[in-house]
């Protein structure tokens, strides 16, 4: 993970991405937002509820919940926050 998380949240990352591995949508996107509620920004976290949203055929709802963070370039799968002017 790029930015670092306590214990107990690194341990609910790590159940994201076995979650997402396994199928488990509904449990990853669980802890996700667990961890999202005390870490809004953390990229890593974001990215796979994107990721998991998309699996579970939530339609826009994926793009919405990682936009800022997720980008394809040359079939690569990057994340970093744009800050955006408004």
């Amino acid at each position: 993970m790029g930015a670092f998380l306590p214990p107990k949240e690194a341990n609910l990352f790590k159940l994201i991405v076995k979650s997402y591995e396994t199928k488990q949508y509904k449990k990853g996107l669980k802890a996700a937002n667990t961890i999202l509620k005390k870490f809004p920004d953390h990229g890593e976290t974001l990215s796979m509820k994107g990721l998991t949203l998309n699996c579970m055929d939530h339609g826009v709802a994926p793009c919405r919940a990682c936009r800022p963070w997720i980008f394809f370039i040359n079939g690569a799968l990057y994340f970093f926050k744009i800050m955006a002017v408004e």
